[in-house]
């Protein structure tokens, strides 16, 4: 079964986890999220009910939140093009950046 990505092309966390996608290659299929697809919203909304996207689905598995998406694919379907630093420390503040908040040094 292909990876499904649930979201928006206007959002910017579905932009973020669409470039993931694309710099690796990796296979998925985008359902936009709108009035003009209600069959994607109605499952999207069975699916992950806090209503937030984009929202990855691997089979049974529901990954939500960009950041955590982008580590899964990393994890899960690595590709050519590393997606983040393999030091923990540079993981953590490259994370910190996504989500603007202050870390540690």
């Amino acid at each position: 079964m292909a990876l499904i990505l649930y979201g928006h092309p206007f959002s910017s966390y579905t932009q973020k986890v669409l470039v993931a996608l694309y710099e690796n290659g990796t296979a998925y299929e985008f359902r936009c999220i709108g009035p003009e697809t209600p069959q994607h919203t109605t499952e999207w909304l069975r699916r992950w009910p806090l209503h937030k996207f984009p929202l990855l689905v691997d089979g049974d598995r529901n990954v939500s939140e960009s950041s955590i998406i982008i580590e899964y694919l990393q994890l899960r379907y690595p590709g050519p093009v590393p997606l983040l630093p393999a030091d923990v420390r540079l993981k953590h503040k490259t994370r910190c950046r996504q989500t603007g908040s202050k870390h540690e040094e």
